[in-house]
């Protein structure tokens, strides 16, 4: 064999490597979201390290829209996107299951998801889907948890849970929102808070709530957090770690009286104790010694705990006087936060209403709301450290971010992007056309072996 040809050979072989692996990176999650102006709401993914932006790829949803992702028994990841309609005539959403390859339309359209959802999670051949309103009529209920078998075509819901009022003393009740949702050796655990539904004036809350149920959705226990104190009020974000559950609430204030400081719970399912879910609040803000917090309401906004037990921890607050708004952002572990540590605060960040953290791509996410930020809906990255590498405005977005998702499995091509109606992608292209070399690639390869016969 002539030394041209090794040489070949090898050029040949390091391009199918390098082709491979490039086409294997797309594994790790992306950054799925929904941005909106009131008006007409689109979505659009932030792809790799390198944070290539598809905004528009799919546009056709009325004033807000709320996106999440899950992975079916087959492997393959799905993008979900919820028509949310602000209207009280709606019964039920409008839930579009795109293909995260295709985005001219959707690959299924629902209605019988429940209302406003809040979170999924699945366990074997199950999604579960938690729905935080839910509407007979004019009437506002309770939301509810719905089961949905990934196995059947069209992702059919086959059994759910409505769950009933809170009651108070005196005969009233309040309602309860479901809000996050768990799975731990399959069993569900669903987070739920009670308010009145009031949106004017001082709303009614009471003591957040952990359900436990089966697969079948029976209900097996559940827990007060704080056992009726009014401590956990407004509790909205839940995680998992090391087999047991971390609550952050809110808090609130509905009357000078009524004023409660958010904080951090641990919910350990191994418990067996008959009066069910063994709880303890493991973090109380109100001890929190940061001089730009003091004095202000301030409760947990966003929670992100790392398969190693880093905490990302998102504090908000009021100023009840002059009604400013201020965000911290805190790195801690799950052994510091069990002692009551809170970690190290971040100095420097603008004030945001949400985050998450993206463990595969090791990005953490903010993002400020346009009610807040004069410049509209905003997204900022960071490393895993909180060091800033990225900020991305509405106009990089196509319109002010509303709502983020991980999602995981996709390959657009650089070119792809919507316009504005729903259409007008290229999704998939590039890891076709990728194939297509490696293919090109091998039989080039297979030629200069004939040769040597």
């Amino acid at each position: 064999m002539k030394r041209w040809e090794i040489l070949k050979r090898w050029k040949t072989w390091i391009l199918v490597f390098v082709a491979l692996s490039v086409w294997g990176g797309a594994a790790a999650a992306d950054l799925f979201y929904a941005a909106t102006d009131s008006n007409r709401a689109s979505v659009g993914l932030i792809l790799g390290k390198d944070y290539r932006i598809h905004k528009d790829l799919s546009g056709n949803f009325p004033q807000y829209a709320k996106v999440f992702s899950f992975k079916d028994p087959n492997g393959k990841f799905w993008a979900v996107v919820d028509e949310y309609s602000f209207s009280s005539a709606a019964q039920q959403d409008t839930i579009n299951i795109f293909d995260p390859q295709v985005w001219d339309e959707p690959h299924q359209q629902l209605t019988t998801w429940g209302r406003n959802l809040y979170g999924l999670a699945t366990s074997g051949q199950y999604l579960f889907v938690v729905a935080f309103d839910k509407r007979e009529g004019a009437e506002e209920k309770s939301g509810e948890i719905v089961r949905v078998d990934m196995t059947q075509k069209g992702f059919p819901s086959d059994k759910r849970y409505p769950f009933e009022p809170y009651p108070l003393d005196g005969g009233e009740s309040i309602l309860r929102r479901p809000c996050a949702v768990q799975v731990i050796n399959e069993k569900i655990y669903v987070l739920t808070y009670t308010y009145d539904g009031v949106h004017n004036g001082n709303a009614k809350f009471n003591d957040s709530e952990v359900f436990e149920f089966d697969q079948d959705l029976n209900l097996l226990r559940k827990v007060p957090l704080g056992a009726g104190s009014r401590e956990a009020k407004n509790a909205q974000r839940m995680q998992v770690f090391n087999g047991k559950l971390y609550v952050g609430t809110t808090g609130g204030a509905q009357t000078a009286e009524d004023v409660s400081i958010g904080g951090i719970w641990e919910i350990d399912p191994s418990s067996t104790a008959l009066s069910g879910l063994s709880e303890k609040k493991i973090l109380d803000l109100n001890t929190l010694a940061d001089p730009d917090l003091a004095g202000k309401e301030k409760g947990v906004l966003g929670l992100g705990i790392t398969k190693d037990g880093a905490v990302y921890l998102l504090v908000g607050g009021y100023d009840s006087a002059s009604k400013a708004y201020i965000s911290k952002l805190y790195v801690s572990t799950v052994a510091r936060l069990s002692e009551g540590d809170v970690g190290e605060s971040i100095p420097s960040l603008p004030p945001v209403s949400g985050m998450l953290y993206d463990e595969p791509t090791e990005t953490l996410w903010t993002w400020t709301e346009s009610w807040l930020s004069e410049g509209g809906g905003t997204l900022y990255a960071y490393d895993k450290d909180a060091n800033p590498l990225e900020t991305f405005t509405p106009a990089d977005l196509g319109n002010n971010v509303s709502f983020v998702a991980l999602l995981e499995g996709v390959t657009l091509s650089d070119s792809s992007e919507g316009n504005g109606s729903g259409g007008g992608c290229d999704a998939g292209l590039g890891s076709v056309t990728l194939l297509l070399t490696v293919v090109t690639l091998l039989i080039r390869h297979g030629r200069y072996k004939r040769r040597r016969v």
